[in-house]
């Protein structure tokens, strides 16, 4: 083998060991207390496909949400405060009266109904 084509494939090999894992941080019991129980605190819901579940009125405070899909969730007046959001999809959900909601860095939509009741995005 050449040696620029052994180089190449020295750089890409190691590109390739460098790169991270995708990740699968949720807690499977933790997403099966939530759909059972509309309620979580402080779990670890981080990475979670949670498109269409119902947690209104629920408790998700401290709740690892990071990069969640709860598209079209419906979060009406849940306790979110310290939720951990950053990159979360949140379009279409209904956070209508949701408490303590810090949105920096999610994604919302036209469709999403923010925590003060008028639509997105929030």
């Amino acid at each position: 083998m050449k040696t620029t084509h052994m180089v190449a494939m020295l750089i890409v090999c190691g590109a390739a060991a460098a790169m991270p894992a995708p990740s699968q941080a949720q807690d499977p019991d933790d997403v099966s207390r939530l759909r059972a129980t509309r309620s979580c605190p402080g779990c670890d819901l981080a990475d979670a496909d949670l498109s269409g579940i119902s947690a209104e009125l629920g408790n998700l405070s401290h709740a690892d949400l990071r990069r969640a899909t709860l598209y079209k969730a419906t979060l009406r007046g849940a306790n979110l405060a310290g939720a951990r959001l950053l990159g979360a999809n949140l379009g279409g959900a209904d956070l209508s009266g949701a408490r303590g909601a810090n949105l920096f860095g999610v994604i919302t939509d036209e469709a999403t109904r923010c925590p003060s009741g008028a639509l997105g995005p929030c």
